[in-house]
């Protein structure tokens, strides 16, 4: 336990020393974020979630770092066998700091919003089942509205549908869905100005 909080303040050292400058930062941002776009393990995950820590605490204007800081919780929660609410309370309070961002993507946000309420779903079905349901759905709706080009919402939408009951559910609009979100992941490219992670998983539902 001790060496891994050393390692926690080092890496949130070094991270904070590297962000200093706003080229630094952006450069740093894209290495964490393809990482975190395809880490599964815990160890990784922590370790991005501690650098984004460090690119909010030093790019305060910066939304994107409270965003994917966000995201990375939502992953580790979804992982890890314990604590979650741990990681869950982190995630609420970096999605509730995203108000405080006028340039934040609202589409993006909605998008957030919606996997934070489903991860939820899926920890806890049995109270949150019928608690989150309905506002995932509508904030998913919401952010393919806001940017019907964004692929995420829909990516997720399907994948979040999948598991609903026969009568709630429709397996056509699912795969197509998974088709648009393919096709629209193929024309995005990786920026620090704004989110990029969606198609690894995409492919990994492909294959359940």
């Amino acid at each position: 336990m001790k060496t891994k909080f050393f390692l926690m303040i080092s890496l949130l050292s070094l991270t904070l020393h590297v962000v200093g400058t706003t080229d630094g930062y952006k450069d740093s941002l894209m290495v964490v974020a393809c990482r975190l776009d395809t880490a599964w393990n815990i160890g990784s995950l922590e370790e991005c979630a501690v650098e984004l820590k460090g690119f909010a605490s030093a790019n305060p204007a910066e939304w994107m770092p409270v965003y994917y800081a966000a995201l990375c919780n939502i992953h580790i929660a979804y992982v890890c066998q314990s604590g979650k609410e741990a990681y869950f309370n982190e995630a609420r309070k970096h999605i509730d700091a995203l108000k405080d961002f006028p340039a934040a993507d609202a589409s993006e946000v909605a998008t957030l919003q919606a996997y934070f309420y489903a991860a939820l779903t899926a920890a806890y079905p049995q109270t949150n089942g019928r608690k989150y349901y309905a506002s995932v759905i509508s904030l998913y709706d919401q952010a393919m509205e806001l940017n019907p080009d964004n692929p995420r919402p829909i990516c997720f939408k399907s994948h979040f549908s999948q598991y609903l009951p026969e009568s709630l559910r429709s397996d056509e609009q699912i795969a197509e869905g998974r088709r648009k979100a393919a096709e629209l992941f193929s024309r995005e490219q990786p920026s620090p100005d704004k989110p990029f992670w969606g198609a690894f998983y995409l492919n990994n539902f492909k294959q359940q």
